[in-house]
């Protein structure tokens, strides 16, 4: 997966709830305001970086390089979470 693929975003999941690719560690500080408004994130962390912690139900993460496999079955995760979230009742 190059670069360009992996700044692309949002990315629409098949259950239409948008989840955003974050690079990490380069975009920490936009991976904290997509938290603040809720926003479920996918993390493409650097092969010699940490991941970072702590993860809340609205976040994942793939370790770079990834498959494109494992980069839509965990924003197609991701993206069920969020749909699930959004119904429950207050």
């Amino acid at each position: 997966m190059s670069r360009s693929e992996l700044q692309a975003r949002p990315v629409p999941s098949e259950e239409s709830s948008t989840v955003a690719r974050v690079l990490w560690p380069e975009e920490a500080d936009r991976r904290l305001c997509l938290a603040r408004a809720g926003v479920p994130r996918l993390l493409f962390v650097a092969p010699d970086h940490p991941v970072p912690e702590p993860l809340d139900l609205d976040e994942d993460w793939v370790r770079v390089p990834a498959s494109a496999e494992e980069v839509h079955l965990r924003s197609a995760n991701l993206g069920r979470r969020a749909l699930e979230r959004d119904r429950r009742p207050e």
